[in-house]
């Protein structure tokens, strides 16, 4: 029985293959943002920027990694976002005015 695939098609298929698994392992992984800290996703964030700066990468990976880091990006953003709205409700005066008092840090 054949399956129509000649045996170049086969061999084409294969270091595509060999070729996208040594891609998917050195493009920088994303994990499930909804549950890292900020931290994480922004240490993320920077090595996909370090992966792109490098630019010894084909086209295709760039994009992978262009888009991965545009998540990241917005992961951030949302979850600052989210402590400024956290931060406001807690600088409310009881008349509900966001109130300005200086930081006092340690020295």
């Amino acid at each position: 029985m054949s399956i129509g695939i000649t045996a170049q098609e086969c061999s084409v298929f294969w270091e595509f293959r060999s070729t996208r698994l040594t891609l998917d392992r050195d493009v920088p992984k994303v994990s499930r943002m909804e549950n890292t800290s900020f931290e994480t996703s922004l240490k993320e964030l920077e090595k996909t920027v370090s992966y792109l700066e490098k630019g010894d990468t084909p086209l295709e990976d760039q994009l992978k990694a262009f888009e991965k880091g545009v998540a990241l990006s917005r992961d951030c953003m949302k979850k600052l976002e989210e402590v400024e709205k956290k931060v406001e409700i807690l600088m409310q005066d009881s008349q509900g005015k966001l109130t300005a008092s200086p930081f006092e840090g340690s020295n």
